[in-house]
Order: C-alpha cells, then sequence, then structure tokens
C-alpha cells in the first residue's frame, strides 16, 4: 500500500489532469478536453493523511466520482469542489475498509489453518 507521501505524489499526478490549462487545449481528434477543473481549496496533503489503505485505482476512483458529484449538482459545473470530493470520500473508505477486513480475515484464516497442521 502506498504511504502517506507517496499518496501525495499519486494525487498530485492525478490532479494535474485537471490543471486549468490543459483543459484549454485540445485533444490529438481537435475535440477540448471536458475534464472539470480541481478547486484550489482542495488540500491534497491533508487528503492524502485521510486515504489510508487506498491504491492509486481508489485515488483515481475518489476523483472521477467527485466529477461525477460535481455534475449532479451542476450538469454545467467546472469545478470539483471539496464537497464533491467528501461526498465520494465517504463511501469509498467505507469500500477500502470492508477490503482491508477481508483481507485480514484471509491471513488470519491461513495463519490459523497452517498452526493446526502443525500442531494436529
Amino acid at each position: 500500500m502506498p504511504n502517506t507521501e507517496d499518496r501525495l505524489g499519486i494525487l498530485n499526478t492525478i490532479t494535474q489532469q485537471y490543471d486549468e490549462e490543459k483543459m484549454k487545449n485540445k485533444n490529438s481528434k481537435g475535440i477540448p478536453n471536458k475534464k472539470a477543473v480541481i478547486d484550489s481549496s482542495i488540500n491534497l496533503p491533508l487528503l492524502a493523511q485521510r486515504t489510508n489503505n487506498f491504491t492509486g485505482a481508489d485515488l483515481v476512483v475518489l476523483f472521477r466520482q467527485a466529477g461525477i458529484n460535481a455534475l449532479h449538482d451542476d450538469i454545467n459545473s467546472e469545478k470539483i469542489l471539496v464537497k464533491h470530493v467528501e461526498k465520494a470520500l465517504f463511501p469509498l473508505t467505507l469500500k477500502v475498509q470492508e477490503r482491508e477486513q477481508d483481507y485480514d480475515t484471509l491471513v488470519l484464516k491461513d495463519c490459523y489453518k497452517k498452526f493446526y497442521e502443525n500442531h494436529a
């Protein structure tokens, strides 16, 4: 799992894709980019701390869902705000916690099985 510093690097990479200057550019087919811009009030170091046990893929999903939340608020929205990230963070955090519990359960079962096999 990425540590806090690694997650911050991942978040910086993800949010660069939403940079305002890049939004003005066109893709290889000449179509303007349509991604929303990340609001400058989003505190990436704090977000990196709050996303313990998140993978890079989880962080990508977080910002995709935040973008969807922005569109739900306003179909013409051009910015992802803190409230959109917060709304996406809670359910994703629950899924990450469930995944970690499932992993811990599997590890414990394997340990008990090995112990039982060696001491039966």
